[in-house]
């Protein structure tokens, strides 16, 4: 049977218990009303017991429905047992020509007093457990099993999960039907509900796979699983940036190195993509000291009032862009801010600023970045790191290739 029939049946099945198990009695008998010198009780459902008491003792009268001539002697209240529902329920001893519904004590020994409608509907329960039981390889599974290392996504196999970020969670991953590693990116359901973020997921990854650079990772394709956006990557083998800085590199290598992001940034930037989260741990550099962009495609939900709640819904605080604070739709030159920090960090070892999310965005938007006090780098270095790290965006260069210029120029 095909996964969509079995999925049917099941629902079907479900709904088929339901019915059988909360079916409704049928209703006390119907007739001429008591006269008010008449007992009459019933229940739903029938076979409750029916008790006198005056405080002192009590006396068994029946089981419902129960109808009697005359009330006992004397005051007193009447009360109702059925054992599995609640222990009882007291009324006045007058006329009392309602019917009694009682309730449930529970849903096992609910089901003791349908039989034999219970065993059918329970038989029908597991029935329809088993129709939509997960078969192994058929990516019915559920997402926590699709998101741990041997589950499926689309296409693939996931494998060792390498990284968690604030947007989403990162696995290697391999083709179904064979090849090299991708990296599968699945993000977190809570963005998947804005609509704005999907508006602007959809766009951006779907440029980003028109991209064809070498500096720019490869977005395969893409998807929705259990309203969780994924896609797939190429797998870039390599060091992050931020591994690679310690005390700052050479003057010729931090050149070479931003010229060649510059070059990426252009691409993506023509192409109306803006990265919004750039840094240095969000670039791979090969074997052949090249480095690559990851990341492009994951569009920024960012809104001022979650500062609040965690800054790193922000973008990277310690490379983030004063604008990108209060303008979330933030343009390239935005990019050109990060991209500052990034060249600042090959430079002296670290970030302009480190510390707690909050004074860290401050210091942003207020404060000039330390001077880089290395003496071996050129002051025109120096300078394009400077430029690029205005707080106002006009003042910035005007896009990444003239940055590319600048750095040539060193």
């Amino acid at each position: 049977m095909a996964a969509t029939g079995k999925r049917k049946t099941g629902v079907a099945l479900i709904v088929l218990a339901a019915v059988l198990l909360f079916l409704p009695y049928p209703r006390p008998r119907s007739g001429p009303q008591p006269s008010p010198d008449q007992f009459w009780f019933t229940s739903q459902p029938p076979g409750a017991e029916v008790w006198w008491s005056d405080g002192q003792s009590e006396k068994k009268l029946g089981s419902t429905p129960i109808e009697r001539s005359a009330k006992p002697e004397g005051e007193g209240q009447v009360v109702v047992r059925l054992a599995g529902y609640q222990p009882s329920q007291t009324f006045q001893a007058s006329s009392v020509s309602s019917p009694v519904i009682l309730e449930r004590a529970g849903l096992l020994e609910y089901l003791r007093f349908r039989r034999p409608l219970s065993f059918l509907a329970l038989g029908l329960l597991l029935a329809a457990a088993f129709l939509l039981k997960p078969e192994a390889g058929s990516g019915e599974s559920r997402e926590l099993e699709r998101l741990t290392p041997g589950g499926r996504v689309g296409p693939y196999r996931l494998g060792e999960k390498v990284g968690e970020g604030a947007m989403a969670e990162v696995f290697v991953a391999t083709p179904l039907a064979g090849g090299g590693k991708v990296a599968v990116k699945a993000v977190f359901e809570e963005l998947c509900r804005d609509p704005e973020f999907v508006r602007r997921f959809q766009r951006e990854v779907s440029i980003c796979q028109s991209f064809d650079h070498p500096g720019l990772v490869t977005v395969r394709e893409w998807g929705e699983l259990d309203n969780r956006f994924w896609l797939a990557m190429d797998f870039v083998e390599g060091r992050q940036l931020g591994e690679l800085v310690g005390q700052g590199l050479p003057a010729e290598r931090i050149c070479r190195l931003g010229r060649a992001l510059c070059q990426a940034l252009a691409v993506a930037h023509d192409a109306g993509v803006v990265h919004r989260d750039l840094k240095s741990d969000n670039i791979m550099v090969g074997e052949d000291d090249h480095p690559v962009i990851t990341d492009f495609g994951l569009a920024r939900a960012d809104h001022y009032e979650k500062i609040t709640k965690t800054a790193s819904t922000l973008g990277t605080p310690a490379y983030m862009p004063p604008e990108q604070v209060s303008t979330p739709n933030s343009g390239p030159r935005a990019d050109l801010y990060s991209l500052g920090v990034v060249l600042y960090e090959m430079c002296s070892g670290d970030v302009p600023f480190s510390g707690d999310p909050i004074p860290v965005i401050i210091c942003h938007l207020n404060d000039p970045p330390p001077p880089i006090t290395r003496a071996d780098l050129p002051e025109s270095l120096k300078a394009v790191v400077m430029r690029l790290l205005e707080k106002e965006p006009e003042d910035r260069y005007a896009d990444a290739r003239e940055v590319e210029a600048a750095l040539a120029a060193v």
